[in-house]
């Protein structure tokens, strides 16, 4: 029962695909009140740049903000869910013999929500600058900042969860507009990309194995079909310079940040995964380790595929970020 493997023929994934696929592009099977926000949104996207955000302060985290059509999205899909943490995707794939289980990873999601709730601070780990001691291998994160574990942490902990503002896409671009003249690293704005990811919800619904997504009693999604709206990105942005939580700065396992994929090396310095769970109907990444790591070592993740750097960037400046694309 590894994570992410399974046996599952391919044409049971491609009946999956099929079936969702036609009821989630069907407006006249989805709840009364989810065709009505994906409609605002629509009519909201259309104005362009005349339309800015509205922003209000995130009810669970006074430091951090959120938009109105978040707020009213987390509250649509908060009804009629049950309690607990259902985990549908890992943002490096997964697999491995340090792979932890679907339950296993639940459990540690749900361990850490009972301690710290939603929003909660970052258990077992701290922010700190990266030396010859802890650099993993990684020569280039010396001076760079990073997370280390402050005592030893066994497979299958849940550190955190990634915090940041959240904003759909659209008004996360709206409101930080990349300018690919200016310093990736030093300007505040487009730092915010480096530190930013987004969490679209029809990934998680393709990536967990079967046997959940044919268990309405125990997928969310499935149980409320037709109820998540798998074309809405929520984008969680951070300023790294003050950051809600030490996850944020959690360092990409690839040496080479030109590459999209990882190489076996990368495997092997990565010690940790982020984690779409679905909590209160809603998905929110968090931060899991993948296999034991000492006090005083760096946390690794993968950010995906999605997020590389051209070669001549030398791996640093947008390291501490990534994209759940």
């Amino acid at each position: 029962k590894k994570m992410f493997k399974s046996t599952t023929p391919c044409w049971c994934w491609c009946l999956l695909w099929v079936i969702g696929a036609l009821s989630d592009d069907d407006d006249a099977r989805r709840p009364a009140k989810q065709v009505k926000f994906r409609q605002k949104v629509k009519r909201f996207e259309a104005k362009g740049e005349q339309a800015t955000a509205s922003y209000g302060p995130n009810p669970l985290h006074g430091k951090l903000l959120r938009s109105s059509l978040v707020s009213e999205l987390y509250e649509l899909l908060a009804e009629d869910v049950e309690e607990g943490a259902t985990c549908v995707r890992s943002l490096s794939g997964g697999g491995g013999d340090d792979a932890v289980s679907w339950e296993a990873a639940d459990q540690a999601v749900e361990s850490y929500l009972a301690s710290k709730g939603l929003y909660g601070e970052a258990v077992g780990v701290e922010a700190a600058v990266i030396d010859a001691s802890n650099d993993g291998g990684v020569a280039k994160l010396r001076g760079e900042r990073g997370v280390l574990a402050t005592a030893h942490l066994a497979a299958g902990v849940c550190v955190g969860q990634y915090l940041g503002d959240e904003s759909l896409d659209f008004e996360f671009e709206r409101t930080y507009p990349f300018d690919g003249a200016k310093n990736l690293k030093s300007d505040p704005t487009n730092r915010r990309w480096s530190y930013a990811m987004h969490v679209g919800f029809d990934r998680g619904r393709r990536d967990r194995r079967i046997s959940r997504f044919t268990s309405r009693k125990r997928d969310p999604f499935l149980k409320r079909k037709g109820k998540i709206p798998d074309d809405v990105v929520v984008t969680v942005s951070s300023d790294p310079t003050d950051p809600a939580s030490p996850v944020v700065l959690a360092n990409d396992c690839r040496a080479d940040m030109s590459k999209a994929t990882m190489s076996a090396e990368d495997e092997r310095r990565r010690n940790a995964d982020f984690l779409y769970c679905a909590v209160g109907g809603a998905l929110f990444p968090f931060l899991v380790t993948t296999r034991p790591v000492d006090e005083g070592d760096q946390i690794f993740a993968y950010y995906g595929r999605h997020f590389i750097l051209p070669p001549d960037d030398g791996g640093k400046g947008k390291q501490h970020g990534g994209e759940l694309r």
